[in-house]
């Protein structure tokens, strides 16, 4: 294109305009082989709904975006031949484009961002000053403390937004907002000339605060109660977090059974039972405890202070148990059902009511009593499984010994036994069921007061199945 020809009135054009974005499934493309010409002189819309491309053509034409191909004009520059400089000089000096979101500096006055490209290009400060000037001899005065000296930013509650720059603004859809629109939520301020809607700042700042509580899941009839100032956003705020904190609470129980599960390799009529055992209410889980105290202790003379220290000991599931504590429950919930062990926690009630001292103690001695506590506690201490493989030296020094006191042989036979003498008052499954407890109840388990004769009996039992 020539200078003549802008003479003669084109000021600018495209030919076979193409512009694409994205690639392969996601490509998009906005222009499609475009041509057309812009009169100088005139003025010239371009219609169209919604993503037919006139912004991306209007973008393209005035050099602020590339083509994928064809050929954009200014006068008679070529934009796609231009380098960035000269791109941005032909911006600043022969183009000037309105943007749908104005682009303003919010930080700058209106007078400062009206003469910013003034400012950029290196003009004069009496040509600034002139420019500002011929805006108030038309009327338009840019000292009012409304427009000229007041900061953009500070500026907006007398725009009127579209339904689109809404869109834009907030990040939701069109759809969404006008739905909104239609149920009152958020009406619109006034309509335009064709009928088109206009909201106001007050509007836009409803739509953000909508737009965050939805997100923080309040329904849309509560919010519409904060937006008409019938509940404050604080209450509203206390409320949903009361109502979080119990849906977060189920979904830890839920994962805690699902691990339980996974860990179990349950099958699917376990899979039920661990769950409607950790769906039972407070209430459910202490009568469960209350049937099990009672049928232990209720018919029996047994130790009162062993009696209440069970009592006092009683399992309370948390809220928000952790995976291990719900693994506990299912297992003490079935134990205090099976009678084989409230017979066996009786029969260590009663022994212990006695105060009778175990046969095997008063065979042996004091002294080899004394020196196996001892052994075990220091093994207790260092760590050491009953169920390991280093449990042998001590355990064999141990059956040795007792072997000697009962002219025995110290072989698997005799070790049986020797369980067996210390499982009448000291059973594995009731300090199994202390254990339960403290890890229910969230205590600390002290490995030094875990009962010595407990791992006694599983060290010589292990040593046996071996």
């Amino acid at each position: 294109m020539t200078t003549l020809d802008v003479v003669r009135g084109t000021a600018a054009r495209v030919a076979d305009a193409v512009k694409i974005y994205g690639v392969g499934g996601t490509e998009v493309r906005a222009l499609d082989h475009v041509t057309v010409e812009f009169p100088a002189g005139r003025f010239t819309a371009i219609t169209g709904p919604s993503g037919s491309g006139k912004s991306t053509l209007m973008h393209c034409a005035a050099g602020l975006d590339t083509l994928t191909a064809g050929s954009a004009w200014i006068g008679d520059a070529e934009l796609g031949s231009l380098n960035d400089r000269r791109l941005t000089l032909l911006r600043r000096e022969r183009i000037g484009f309105v943007f749908q979101a104005f682009n303003l500096v919010p930080t700058l006055t209106v007078r400062e961002n009206i003469t910013l490209p003034l400012d950029l290009a290196g003009a004069a400060r009496d040509q600034t000053r002139r420019t500002s000037r011929s805006g108030a001899q038309r009327g338009n005065s840019l000292e009012s403390p409304v427009t000229g000296d007041s900061r953009v930013g500070d500026m907006d509650g007398t725009t009127l937004y579209s339904i689109g720059e809404l869109s834009r603004r907030t990040g939701l859809p069109v759809r969404t907002i006008r739905f909104y629109s239609d149920s009152g939520v958020v009406a619109p301020t006034t309509r335009s000339p064709a009928g088109y809607r206009l909201y106001d700042l007050d509007a836009l700042l409803r739509l953000e605060l909508l737009r965050t509580l939805r997100e923080l899941g309040v329904d849309l009839a509560t919010i519409q109660r904060v937006l008409d100032r019938e509940l404050s956003v604080a209450e509203v705020a206390a409320a949903h977090a009361d109502a979080m904190d119990v849906q977060i609470r189920m979904l830890q129980l839920r994962r805690s059974v699902l691990r339980v599960v996974a860990r179990r390799g349950s099958n699917p009529e376990e899979t039920k039972l661990v769950h409607r055992l950790t769906q039972l209410s407070g209430e459910e889980r202490r009568r469960l405890i209350d049937d099990f105290m009672d049928g232990t202790f209720g018919t029996v003379e047994a130790d009162p202070a062993m009696a209440a220290m069970v009592r006092a000991a009683t399992p309370d599931l948390p809220d928000d148990p952790s995976s291990e504590q719900v693994a506990a429950w299912v297992e003490l919930a079935e134990l205090v059902g099976d009678e084989d062990f409230r017979a066996r926690i009786r029969r260590t009630a009663m022994c212990q009511a006695s105060g009778r001292t175990l046969e095997i103690e008063s065979e042996v001695g004091e002294e080899l009593m004394e020196f196996t506590r001892q052994k075990v506690a220091e093994a207790l201490e260092s760590g050491i499984d009953p169920l390991s493989d280093r449990v042998a030296p001590v355990i064999d020094d141990l059956v040795h010994r007792f072997a000697e006191v009962f002219a025995r042989t110290p072989d698997t036979e005799f070790r049986d036994w020797m369980a067996q003498q210390f499982e009448e008052a000291h059973d594995p499954r009731v300090d199994r069921y202390w254990r339960l407890v403290w890890i229910v109840n969230g205590w600390q388990v002290v490995p030094n007061l875990i009962p010595v004769y407990s791992w006694l009996i599983q060290a010589l039992r292990d040593d046996r199945d071996a």
